[in-house]
């Protein structure tokens, strides 16, 4: 894609499937989250920035970054070693899922790690993949 906006990018990481994920729920964070539901695919606010417009130099490039969240499971049920292993196959799958998108006018950067994110007051493990590029 020639240069998008920030809409479009995160339409284009919302639409973004990655193996092993049961629920996506597009663009919108849940509400609330149930153990039938997991894993499960949101995003985040998206952020960025663009260069200036003066003189039309570079006009429409700069770079934008959308976070997407995978909660795996809840911290409360314990099984630390079974969490870490499952959220690291999940970290390959969205590093994978994401690398391949063509949603920016470059290759995404994606800085994957493992968070614990809350959902109506209560944690989950979670896979949080920032995507980067340059639109």
């Amino acid at each position: 894609m020639a240069g998008c906006t920030f809409l479009e990018f995160a339409q284009g990481l919302a639409a973004m499937a990655v193996v092993g994920v049961k629920r996506d729920f597009g663009m919108e964070p849940p509400k609330s989250l149930s153990d039938a539901m997991l894993p499960a695919k949101f995003l985040r606010l998206p952020r960025g920035d663009r260069a200036p417009f003066a003189f039309c130099i570079d006009r429409g490039s700069g770079m934008m970054t959308v976070e997407v969240i995978i909660a795996m499971s809840s911290v409360v049920q314990g099984m630390p070693e079974r969490n870490f292993t499952e959220t690291v196959r999940m970290m390959d799958a969205v590093s994978h899922a994401a690398v391949n998108l063509d949603v920016a006018m470059s290759v995404p950067m994606v800085v994957v790690k493992q968070i614990i994110f809350q959902v109506a007051g209560n944690d989950y493990w979670a896979v949080s993949a920032e995507v980067t590029a340059r639109g």
